[in-house]
């Protein structure tokens, strides 16, 4: 493997386990609509959580006719509790302090700022989101200016994702795929491929590149 000189890792599902609060949003909003969350799963809608809050709400069975309004609900519950139970997952600082690092997130900067300012203030300035980029992700927009803001080689760079969207958008850039089988994507696009390394806990990724030569 070549060296490796910094990671862009995405946010939710592979820095911060953020399902806690968002769930706790989405299960605020349901009772104040009146309504009653489907009995799922809680595997099922992590999964679906990290397509957005819509296709977290439809999981737990909020149906078409009324799933934005309870949305919009839930996004406003969910800005003033950003970062009640949410934390970064065990051995991801290590990462920080190994190497630059930038974050390439698909949450919006309404809820990626304050969350960073509760748990991770160091990276204030290593954000990218939609709003920044253009484009979410499989997007490779917000992935090319990532790799712009740290000012790498793009061959020195590995993408840290939890998520399909973040392997395409990684591919599209042409930038390292690493898969972590601890969040909340489906790890199955990655699992059989030659050229992708995947960590089950957040401490095997700094031991992996030293194994590999890259660090």
């Amino acid at each position: 493997m070549n060296r490796v000189e910094g990671l862009i890792l995405d946010l939710d599902g592979t820095l911060i386990d953020t399902y806690p609060d968002l769930e706790a949003a989405a299960m605020a909003a349901i009772a104040e609509a009146g309504l009653v969350a489907a009995q799922v799963p809680m595997a099922q809608v992590r999964q679906a959580a990290s397509w957005g809050s819509r296709a977290m709400l439809t999981a737990l069975g909020i149906g078409d006719d009324v799933v934005d309004d309870v949305r919009e609900r839930m996004l406003d519950i969910y800005e003033d509790q950003v970062a009640v139970h949410s934390r970064p997952y065990p051995g991801v600082h290590e990462w920080i302090e190994a190497m630059p690092v930038m974050i390439a997130t698909n949450k919006p900067t309404r809820f990626a700022v304050p969350l960073l300012q509760e748990l991770m203030p160091a990276l204030l300035d290593r954000l990218v989101t939609p709003d920044d980029a253009g484009a979410s992700k499989p997007d490779p927009a917000m992935v090319h200016l990532a790799v712009q803001r740290l000012g790498l080689p793009a061959d020195t760079l590995i993408f840290v994702g939890d998520d399909p969207k973040d392997l395409i958008a990684a591919d599209a850039a042409g930038i390292r795929f690493l898969g972590v089988n601890y969040g909340y994507g489906d790890s199955d696009d990655w699992i059989d491929r030659t050229d992708v390394a995947s960590i089950d806990e957040p401490d095997q990724l700094l031991p992996l590149l030293r194994s590999a030569g890259a660090l």
